[in-house]
């Protein structure tokens, strides 16, 4: 038969919101500042571990493509 394929997590602008502050902070948050988070918005700590994983991933690829200083004038 056809196997389900897992669909990706729309997270909302709250959660965004969240993840984004708590990145700013750290970017690699243990898993107790994970579950508190994940608590707090509502997600899976497992969620806020992957979407860490993707974020540190656009960072790094940001980084490299671009100079430090217009790294914070890029608004996603």
């Amino acid at each position: 038969g056809r196997r389900k394929r897992r669909h990706r997590t729309i997270f909302t602008d709250e959660q965004l919101e969240a993840l984004e502050g708590l990145f700013q902070e750290t970017k690699y948050p243990d898993v107790g500042t994970r579950e508190q988070l994940a608590r707090k918005v509502h997600l899976r700590e497992e969620k806020v571990e992957v979407w860490f994983k993707n974020r540190r991933a656009k960072w790094r690829r940001q980084k490299r493509s671009s100079s430090e200083e217009s790294e914070n004038s890029q608004k996603w």
